[in-house]
């Protein structure tokens, strides 16, 4: 899947903040999945009047061709078939109150599982059906890209791009580096502002690194870059009801079980101050 960009633009002036929500991983037809922590963020999110971003693996997909993780306990949707059909209905029905905020989505390594073994990309469908309400208009972004957050000063040709490196990310669970070492090879190979990773289910804001360069008129100046990996809507292991039928449920089989560490969860807000007509002010809200 090819490398993408999309550019936002918006229209500033000095007092103007706007807010960019950041979350992946939401695992939505997951046994583990925490509703309630989605909503609540993408609530939050909707409320702060932020542009969401959804950083992929916004299923599960672990269906009956998966040999390393499915198992019939884990399969939400019974004896039904058409079981990839009924996640994007279920996903397109839980954000669909969000759509006008939605402004990006990209694709994790479980759609991307999809994309390889049946020729069909769910968060491609997903993306169309969203866009075809009138408020909506999303961005598919792949497996990563480039964000480009293009300002304009409303009363004068002064402008500012703040570019975000955005990746679903890559590797096992990351349990003792938490995705950091990872995050910080793509940081060293490609430029931007700031640099968002999702997929190891950890939750992590790196310190802020200074970059030098050369600008257009030569003069040396620094920027100031952020890498941020944003966790998982999943309940930690054992935290969720584990019976069935008021018996311990002792015969599923709980992926979630076979790691090591529990899952950090939650997404994050990126916001941007204007306080003057000069520059950004970037801040991290978790």
């Amino acid at each position: 899947m090819a490398m993408r960009a999309v550019t936002i633009e918006k229209d500033f002036k000095s007092g103007d903040t706007f807010n960019y929500f950041l979350m992946s991983d939401l695992h939505l037809e997951s046994p583990e999945h925490n509703r309630k922590l989605l909503i609540k963020e993408l609530d939050y999110a909707k409320k702060h009047n932020a542009d969401i971003f959804i950083g992929g693996d916004i299923w599960d997909f672990i269906n009956n061709g998966d040999r390393k993780r499915y198992t019939p306990s884990r399969n939400k949707y019974g004896e039904l078939d058409a079981v990839i059909n009924e996640a994007i209905d279920e996903a397109f029905e839980v954000l669909k109150p969000y759509a006008k905020n939605i402004k990006v989505i990209l694709c994790g390594n479980h759609e991307s599982s999809v994309i390889k073994f049946h020729n069909f990309d769910p968060a491609a469908v997903l993306v169309r059906d969203l866009n075809r309400l009138h408020c909506a208009d999303v961005k598919y972004l792949g497996y990563q890209g480039y964000i480009r957050l293009r300002y304009k000063y409303k009363k004068g040709n002064r402008s500012f791009n703040f570019d975000i490196k955005a990746h679903h990310g890559t590797g096992g669970s990351s349990e003792i580096t938490k995705g950091t070492i990872t995050i910080n090879r793509f940081m060293n190979a490609h430029s931007a502002d700031a640099h968002w990773f999702g997929h190891t289910h950890t939750k992590v804001i790196l310190p802020d690194e200074n970059q030098s360069y050369l600008n257009e008129k030569g003069n040396i100046c620094t920027r100031s870059r952020k890498g941020i990996i944003t966790g998982a809507y999943v309940y930690p292991v054992n935290e969720k009801n584990t019976t069935r039928n008021g018996n311990p449920a002792s015969y599923n089989i709980d992926y979630g079980d076979m790691k090591r560490t529990l899952q950090s969860t939650g997404g994050v807000m990126l916001r941007h101050e204007f306080e003057g007509i000069e520059g950004i002010t970037t801040r991290i809200i978790t």
